[in-house]
């Protein structure tokens, strides 16, 4: 398999894993499709969690009962502005934020803008993570 850049033509084995697809082939991705799946690896992925790469997940489900105050949202920002540099070498962040859902307080909404190297195009992914109610 070729190095994955992000490039049009280059692929990666599509995440999350699953059955053949109609011709009893894995489902490939590329692209910015690849990009985001390997986001959401990196993001969802309990340190660990993976056998031959314990270190690897920014393990943001593991936040769950945490309180949703400053201090524990700059430590998600933190630590998957960490694990995204060190995972995906095929994008440059530009901005991560974390903030306090106004409408709810269990809820922190994770906001990663990023560039992609190979085309300098911007993309966006968004998540709202529950945690224990805040202050």
């Amino acid at each position: 398999m070729t190095q994955a850049s992000g490039l049009p033509g280059q692929r990666m084995l599509s995440f999350p894993l699953g059955g053949a697809d109609e011709t009893g082939r894995r489902p490939w991705s590329e692209g910015v499709a690849s990009i985001r799946e390997v986001l959401w690896n990196i993001l969802m992925t309990e340190p660990g969690e993976r056998v031959m790469r314990p270190e690897f997940g920014a393990g943001l489900p593991g936040f769950l009962h945490r309180p949703n105050t400053l201090g524990t949202r700059q430590i998600i920002a933190d630590v998957a502005r960490a694990e995204i540099a060190r995972n995906e070498p095929r994008i440059d962040i530009v901005e991560i934020t974390v903030n306090a859902d106004p409408l709810d307080p269990g809820i922190a909404v994770f906001s990663l803008l990023y560039r992609m190297r190979a085309t300098g195009a911007e993309d966006r992914m968004d998540l709202s993570l529950s945690l224990a109610g805040g202050a």
